[in-house]
């Protein structure tokens, strides 16, 4: 089981993330459903370790791994996504 306690992200005065915490079920999909500007991909990127928040903590598992394929397309990609 993943959490995130407390995230807060913001981008100059514009807060995108502020005080969010969730907890990811061990062995359950989700889905995280939103409008555009809605801060979904910021949490992604902070989960996967891309960015960091301004503030809180996300506690992984030992022996966890966290996958992210992201939207836009790399330019230089391997075979398979996997």
């Amino acid at each position: 089981m993943i959490r995130i306690e407390n995230i807060t992200k913001s981008f100059g005065p514009k807060f995108v993330l502020k005080d969010v915490s969730y907890h990811f079920p061990a062995g359950e999909r989700c889905a995280l459903v939103g409008a555009n500007g809605a801060g979904k991909t910021t949490l992604l990127n902070i989960l996967c370790g891309l960015d960091e928040a301004d503030d809180g903590k996300i506690l992984v598992p030992s022996g966890t791994q966290v996958g992210y394929l992201p939207q836009k397309p790399n330019e230089f990609p391997k075979d398979s996504v996997l």
